[in-house]
């Protein structure tokens, strides 16, 4: 069986995953990042440390980059803020921790979710697209 992306690049055990979460001030995201810690899927620990990166190092998409990569109908995973430079063309199901308001009014047929309610509907991580 051949090794996914997401599966290579978990580097970070779990303990020192814990670690950096409680450096986190944010509680909501201090949460978050237990709750993915706890999950036995490589898919969420990958995301969970995403998360607990410090905030130099915090992910921040542009809604170009997504329309770009997505394809219609696609459940789309962003571990940290979208920005919104560009425009979305296709309906997806986007996930992340935080959206900027120019963003959130450009998702015209798509879908909004917060990363801890894709996570109660597919703990596997299956068809699930992360961009980092």
């Amino acid at each position: 069986m051949e090794k996914s992306k997401t599966e290579s690049k978990v580097y970070t055990t779990k303990t020192r995953l814990a670690e950096r979460a409680k450096k986190k001030t944010d509680l909501a995201l201090k949460r978050l990042i237990f709750k993915l810690k706890k999950s036995d899927s490589p898919f969420w620990l990958e995301v969970a440390r995403l998360l607990a990166r410090p905030k130099r190092k915090a992910v921040c998409i542009n809604i170009k980059k997504i329309n770009k990569i997505a394809e219609d109908n696609d459940t789309i995973l962003v571990p940290g803020k979208v920005l919104g430079e560009g425009i979305l063309e296709k309906q997806i199901t986007l996930a992340c921790y935080k959206i900027s308001n120019n963003a959130r009014q450009l998702l015209n047929k798509s879908k909004l979710i917060s990363i801890e309610e894709l996570y109660e509907k597919n703990k596997s991580g299956e068809g699930i697209k992360l961009i980092k």
